[in-house]
């Protein structure tokens, strides 16, 4: 396990909580997440934010009870934007169906052209 995840299990109740820098996630049940920041606060003075929305740049919406989904939406469009890619087409699948004619290749190879920053997209990845 990653060295800021710690597990606990209560009775059959897993208790996660993460930890980077100075913020705190703790996945549990309602009553448990009560217990572990009371045990918490007893030792350190903290500021309950609430359920997660943003966590390192993915958005996090939580259904309780019913689903959870997590999305970098913010962080592609961020890219996206970055390169001037902002207003491009999207593709629904990896591979076009119908592939759009490529032009004719060039003497010079598209990987080492200067004006592409291939190394700054994939570095984004």
């Amino acid at each position: 396990m990653d060295n800021g995840v710690y597990r606990r299990v209560v009775g059959d109740s897993p208790i996660f909580v993460t930890v980077y820098v100075d913020d705190l996630v703790i996945a549990a049940n309602a009553a448990y997440i009560k217990l572990v920041l009371r045990e918490i606060e007893a030792k350190f003075k903290i500021k309950d934010l609430g359920s997660v929305n943003l966590l390192l740049g993915i958005e996090v919406t939580y259904i309780p009870g019913q689903a959870m989904w997590i999305s970098q939406r913010g962080f592609i469009e961020k890219i996206l934007k970055r390169f001037q890619m902002d207003s491009c087409r999207a593709v629904s699948t990896p591979q076009a169906l119908s592939p759009l004619p490529l032009p004719a290749s060039s003497d010079q190879d598209d990987a080492n052209d200067p004006k592409i920053p291939y190394r700054g997209i994939v570095g984004c990845l």
